[in-house]
């Protein structure tokens, strides 16, 4: 068995490791080539896991909170619009699932009939997934609804495990396509900010200066470049308004401010050695 902590600490690594590959992806740098720790992936995780579990701590209390109201009318009336509620809690729920699974698989009347009408955005994206969610909550709500009538008669009945298998399998889909949609989000939100980052500049990342021994082979806008003549000393050529992207124990990775995927600039990547050396300016406002 597994400590709580241990499986909470390899949730939080699996997150933010997606949304960091997501994220340098975007410049086209592999993420094992930065060689960051795992505490570097934890620290990153709460910019994909807030909003998700906000959204799941809001929707949660609304279920708790309808399914008490709805338990509560149950308990005054009849057995037989209990039974009925309950069948059909379950009826819709497995419907739903099984329909959601399919959707998972992107078929075409899907595709072409529901997901093409829909703008783009985050309940086109994850609507799969809402419907999977939505499907294993009734489910769950229905097993709960006939054990507990059956603890109140204080009986049980041979179908009673059945009952507890489908709520098992019920929670099991429903945690499943929780994962599946957050790692989808964790993957879509580190590629949304690094957008919003070429977008915006890079502002609030380190400017840097470099001097190097020898030209550094790339022309790229808004960088300047000075030959300080050979007197200057070993790092005769002086770069100009670098940003620093990313650092990893031995190379560099800087782009200029205007860099963007479809403007055909290109990730500068320097070595950490006596070759060049960096000097760190700061952030800018």
């Amino acid at each position: 068995m597994l400590a709580p902590g241990t499986v909470v600490f390899g949730l939080l690594y699996y997150f933010g490791s997606t949304y960091i590959t997501s994220y340098y992806s975007f410049f086209g740098i592999l993420a094992s080539d930065l060689q960051l720790s795992s505490q570097s992936y934890v620290a990153r995780s709460d910019d994909a896991l807030f909003l998700p579990l906000w959204f799941l701590f809001c929707c949660g209390l609304a279920v708790l909170l309808a399914f008490g109201l709805l338990e509560r009318w149950l308990l005054r009336s009849g057995r037989s619009l209990r039974r009925r509620v309950t069948r059909g809690l379950l009826g819709a729920g497995t419907v739903l699932t099984l329909l959601g699974l399919v959707v998972f698989m992107g078929p075409a009347w899907w595709n072409n009939e529901i997901i093409a009408r829909l703008q783009p955005g985050l309940v086109r994206e994850f609507l799969p997934t809402l419907v999977v969610a939505l499907g294993t909550t009734m489910g769950i709500c229905a097993v709960h609804l006939r054990m507990a009538h059956q603890r109140r008669l204080n009986a049980g009945r041979p179908t009673d495990r059945l009952w507890l298998v489908g709520g098992s399998l019920f929670t099991a889909m429903l945690f499943l396509s929780l994962f599946f949609s957050m790692a989808r989000y964790a993957h879509d939100a580190g590629l949304a900010q690094a957008q919003l980052d070429a977008r915006g500049h890079y502002r609030g990342r380190p400017w840097v200066r470099v001097y190097s021994r020898q030209p550094i082979a790339y022309n790229l806008p808004d960088i300047s470049r000075e030959d300080l003549a050979p007197d200057h000393g070993p790092y005769r050529y002086r770069y100009e308004w670098f940003v620093l992207l990313a650092k990893s124990n031995g190379r560099y990775y800087l782009v200029n401010r205007s860099w963007h995927p479809f403007s055909n600039n290109t990730v500068v990547v320097l070595p950490d050695d006596d070759s060049v050396r960096v000097d760190v300016l700061g952030r800018p406002s």
